[in-house]
């Protein structure tokens, strides 16, 4: 199994940064837009990856996400961001049966190093994969007031082009992602600083 040979689509619940939230412990990159918006991806979001491989053939998913997307909520084609996801909550759903499922999900984390013989230290290390997103390729909507609002949400879907690192490998990925933004952030303002804005919710 490689990473090129990985398809990866994510659902991503986000919502505005308060003023009173914690800085995250990524610094906004220097590619971030100027007059942008933080937002953190919430825990509960997915990442569905799939592989088509000779030896193996397997769809499976993490459930335990973090990470940020800094937005221009005027241009959302001038996105960027990170999104990590705690391998440790992956498993795989390849077969629909619970038994093969199980064995697939055992072999999968002893490949990505996870399983519970593997050093403590090296597991620690292996444990995260990072998607960096470096451009937009296509957005549903040109901003976020384009969005339909719906129960509180509005959502937009995106396919960007960046890096994903998993197990120790990177490799260029085009990813498929659906964005649940949660709150509604107040308009951006501009600023010579690289940092992003903090915002609190509406």
């Amino acid at each position: 199994m490689t990473v090129r040979g990985l398809a990866v689509l994510a659902c991503l619940l986000v919502g505005c940064a308060r003023r009173d939230d914690p800085q995250p412990l990524v610094p906004a990159s220097d590619s971030a837009p100027l007059d942008s918006v933080r937002y953190p991806i919430a825990a509960a979001g997915t990442v569905t990856v799939q592989i088509d491989a000779p030896l193996e053939k397997f769809q499976g998913r993490a459930t335990l996400l973090s990470g940020h997307l800094d937005l221009d909520v005027r241009d959302l084609t001038r996105a960027r961001g990170e999104i990590v996801a705690d391998l440790d909550a992956f498993t795989t759903q390849t077969f629909g049966v619970a038994a093969d499922d199980a064995k697939q999900t055992e072999h999968a984390r002893d490949w990505l190093e996870l399983g519970p013989t593997v050093d403590a230290k090296r597991r620690e290390e292996l444990r995260f994969a990072r998607f960096v997103l470096e451009a937009v390729q296509s957005a549903s909507v040109k901003s976020l007031a384009e969005a339909k609002e719906e129960g509180g949400a509005r959502v937009v879907d995106f396919t960007v082009r960046g890096q994903l690192r998993i197990h120790g490998r990177s490799a260029a990925k085009i990813v498929e992602i659906r964005v649940v933004f949660r709150d509604r952030p107040t308009p951006p303002r501009s600023s010579p600083s690289r940092r992003a804005h903090r915002w609190s919710r509406a």
